[in-house]
């Protein structure tokens, strides 16, 4: 407990990824058709930042105030707005990359209609990466806050956030499987500066990040950039060019609220 009091950032993190961990790693050694058990371990393990949240938040007696942080809802409508038309703006900007480096769409034949978006997002909301979001940034991003700027914290954040998907880089059922984790973790950088954006904007709203977080892995359900890129300085995965229009739009968001993000002051937080 005494660890916890003095190191509350750094023991969620541990925590966060102890608890996803012991449920992701069996992921890598199943073989075959996983059936219930496969979704069971995943949904489970993306738990572990929420419940690290709650564990160490009690332990350090902030615990009110990430609650309030949780349940924080009443915003301006316009920053639900945005949450749901970010990752729209993100697929196509990554989309338009996607073209002027030359690829060529391939639509897979499974890709649903468009009409099971609203399911899809709602789903993704619930079990498929929007719980997350009270630890990334109900917790994590609010301590950070206390002592760096968010530029910083964002960086923090984002490390931890794409390692903590590391098992699921070897686990065949995954989504993650098979992608190139160098371009994943740039991306995934871009993405928490976004994220922080909003925390503020929103005035620490974790479920306008709820929100966002299931927009981003819905809507990238349609990304009809499905193979990879040939160029004239070599092949590039697919995955790439939505790296890039990510950091075309972070980039923006530093720029144009350069004195916000590399400035330290009041923020939003826990106490």
């Amino acid at each position: 407990m005494k660890t916890v009091a003095r190191a509350p950032t750094a023991s969620f993190f541990v925590l966060a990824y102890l608890i996803s961990w012991i449920f992701w790693i069996p992921l890598i050694f199943v073989e075959g058709d996983p059936g219930i058990f496969f979704n069971v371990l995943w949904i489970l393990g993306g738990l572990g930042p929420f419940a690290a949240a709650i564990l160490v938040s009690k332990a350090i007696g902030v615990f009110t105030g990430f609650k309030r942080l949780l349940f924080m809802w009443r915003v301006g409508l316009e920053w639900y707005f945005v949450a749901l038309a970010l990752p729209i703006v993100i697929g196509a900007v990554s989309y338009v990359v996607f073209l002027i480096a030359g690829g060529t769409p391939a639509i897979s034949p499974e890709t649903p209609p468009l009409y099971f978006y609203p399911l899809l997002l709602l789903f993704v909301m619930i079990l498929g990466g929007g719980l997350e979001e009270p630890g990334w940034r109900g917790f994590a991003l609010p301590m950070l806050l206390k002592r760096h700027n968010p530029f910083v914290a964002s960086m923090i954040v984002g490390i931890g956030w794409a390692f903590w998907h590391l098992p699921l880089f070897f686990a065949p059922m995954s989504s993650q499987f098979g992608l190139p984790f160098g371009w994943y973790f740039v991306n995934t950088l871009a993405l928490s500066i976004m994220f922080t954006w909003l925390f503020l904007k929103s005035s620490g709203s974790t479920v306008t990040a709820i929100v966002l977080h299931g927009g981003i892995n819905a809507a990238f359900t349609w990304y009809p950039g499905l193979s990879n890129v040939p160029t004239a300085l070599g092949t590039l995965h697919y995955y790439a060019p939505i790296t890039i229009g990510s950091w075309l739009i972070a980039g923006l968001l530093l720029i144009i609220h350069r004195r916000r993000f590399f400035t330290s002051g009041d923020t939003p937080g826990l106490m």
